[in-house]
C-alpha cells in the first residue's frame, strides 16, 4: 500500500469539546459509512495506517452483506436497517448473534420497511405489542425490541449529526419508553441455571482429564468464558508468589485479581506453556467447549446445562453460604447487585440464614448474660404486664395515703 493511502476517504471534524478528529468516511446508499480513527497519533504513523486499513476492510467486506446495497428513502426503518447493518458494532458481533440480529431486522424490515422512522411512536409500539402479545409471540416481542432500541438510537445520533436530516428523526426513542414482556420460566428450564451436586459429580467422573480441568476453573473462578480460555500458566496471568490470576474481564474491561483456591493451584503447578489445552493439545475455543459438554450431557442421559451456568453454580453456592453480595461482587467482577440476585433466585434461603441466627446468637450472648445476673426471677419480673401493673397501683395508693396523713396532721 502506497503511503499516501492514508489520506483518501479521511474526513476531519471539529467535535463539541474543540478538537478535530479524523474518521474513515465513506457515501453509500441511503447514508454514510463511517468509522472513527486514532486522533492523538501522527497520520503517517503505524498505528494510523493499522486503524484506516481496519476500516478500509470493514468497509468493504460490509459492502457484500444483503440489503446495503439497495436504494432505499432516507428517513424510513429502510435506511435505519441498513444503517445498523453497516455499522462497525453489528461487524464485530458474534457469528450467532449477528445471524439473530440480522435474522430479526429482515423480519421487521419485510413488514415496515416503508414506514417513516418518525411515525414510530410510543402509541405505535404499544399497539403492535398488544398484537404481538395477543398471538403469543412475548419472545420474540423481546428480542425485537432490542434489536429496534438500538437501530433507532442509531438512526437518531447519525440525523442529528447533519443538520439537514435532523426532521428525519424521531424526538425519542420509543423502544427504550417501552418495558418488554416479562416470561416466568420454570427454574428447570432456564438456560444458565445453577449445576445441582449430582450433575456435577457426575460429569467430572465422565469427562476426560483436559475437560475437568476447564469445569474445575469456571467453577471456582466463577468467571464468563471468553475470560477463563484466556487464563494461562505464564506470570502476565498466573502470579504464583501471590497466588491470584490476574486478568481484565472481556465483557466489563474490569481489572481482576482473583485468589486461586487450593484444587486450582494443583492444577496450575505443573510447568507448561498454557493450561487449557484440548486432549489433542490445541487451546480450547468457547464453541469446542460447549459443543464438548453437549455431547457428555447427552451421553449421560443428563437434561441441558451451560459452561456459564457453573458461574451460577459459584454465585449460588456463595449465596446459600451466607456471603455479602459485596463479596460475591468482588469475585465475578459483577458492578450491579442486580445482576447478583438474577443469580440468586431460588436459592436455599434457610441455608443462607443459619449462619447470620448463629452470628446474631453470639453478638448478644454476652448481653443476654449480663442480664441475667441479679435479675427478678419473682412473679412480677418487671416493669410490665397486668401483676407488674396491680403491684404499681397499690404502691402509689399507699404513698397517697401517707401523704394525706402528714398534711393532716400538720
Amino acid at each position: 500500500m502506497r503511503s499516501n493511502d492514508t489520506t483518501r476517504f479521511v474526513h476531519w471534524k471539529r467535535s463539541g469539546d474543540g478538537k478535530v478528529r479524523p474518521a474513515y468516511r465513506r457515501t453509500v446508499p441511503g447514508g454514510e459509512f463511517r468509522v472513527p480513527l486514532p486522533a492523538d497519533v501522527d497520520p503517517e504513523s503505524e498505528e494510523f495506517r493499522r486503524a484506516w486499513d481496519a476500516a478500509d476492510r470493514l468497509y468493504h467486506l460490509q459492502r457484500t452483506l444483503p440489503g446495503v446495497s439497495r436504494v432505499v428513502n432516507p428517513g424510513t426503518v429502510d435506511e435505519a436497517l441498513d444503517m445498523e447493518l453497516r455499522s462497525p458494532e453489528h461487524f464485530v458481533r458474534a457469528p450467532s448473534s449477528k445471524r439473530q440480529y440480522e435474522g430479526h431486522i429482515e423480519r421487521f424490515r419485510r413488514e415496515f420497511g416503508h414506514v417513516m422512522m418518525k411515525g414510530i411512536t410510543w402509541q405505535w409500539v404499544q399497539d403492535h405489542k398488544k398484537k404481538w402479545a395477543n398471538a403469543g409471540q412475548q419472545n420474540q416481542w423481546n428480542i425485537t425490541r432490542k434489536v429496534m432500541r438500538l437501530v433507532t438510537d442509531r438512526f437518531i445520533k447519525s440525523c442529528e449529526s447533519e443538520p439537514r436530516r435532523r426532521k428525519l428523526a424521531p424526538l425519542s426513542n420509543p423502544w427504550g419508553r417501552t418495558p418488554k414482556f416479562r416470561i416466568e420460566t420454570e427454574k428447570a428450564e432456564r438456560q444458565n441455571r445453577p449445576w445441582p451436586l449430582d450433575v456435577i459429580v457426575r460429569v467430572l467422573r465422565g469427562a476426560t482429564p483436559e475437560f475437568r480441568n476447564l469445569l474445575l476453573i469456571y467453577l471456582l473462578t466463577a468467571q464468563r468464558g471468553q475470560d477463563v480460555l484466556r487464563f494461562t500458566r505464564d506470570p502476565v496471568t498466573y502470579n504464583k508468589a501471590a497466588g491470584v490470576l490476574i486478568f481484565t474481564q472481556g465483557k466489563t474491561k474490569k481489572a481482576m485479581r482473583v485468589p486461586v483456591a487450593p484444587q486450582l493451584a494443583e492444577l496450575l503447578a505443573p510447568e507448561g506453556e498454557a493450561l487449557l489445552r484440548t486432549p489433542r493439545g490445541k487451546l480450547w475455543k468457547l464453541e469446542n467447549a460447549q459443543e464438548t459438554l453437549r455431547t457428555l450431557l447427552t451421553n449421560l442421559g443428563l437434561p441441558r446445562y451451560t459452561l456459564h451456568g457453573l458461574r451460577s453454580t459459584a454465585v449460588a453456592a456463595l449465596g446459600e453460604e451466607g456471603f455479602a453480595e459485596i463479596a460475591i461482587m468482588a469475585l465475578t467482577g459483577h458492578s450491579d447487585a442486580r445482576s447478583i440476585r438474577i443469580y440468586l433466585e431460588g436459592f436455599d434461603q434457610q441455608r443462607a440464614a443459619s449462619p447470620v441466627v448463629a452470628a446474631l446468637s453470639a453478638k448478644i450472648e454476652t448481653a443476654l448474660r449480663q442480664a441475667s445476673l441479679g435479675a427478678n426471677g419473682g412473679r412480677v419480673a418487671g416493669v410490665t404486664g397486668r401483676a407488674a401493673a396491680r403491684l404499681g397501683i397499690a404502691e402509689r395508693a399507699r404513698v397517697r395515703r401517707k401523704k394525706l396523713r402528714g398534711e393532716n396532721s400538720a
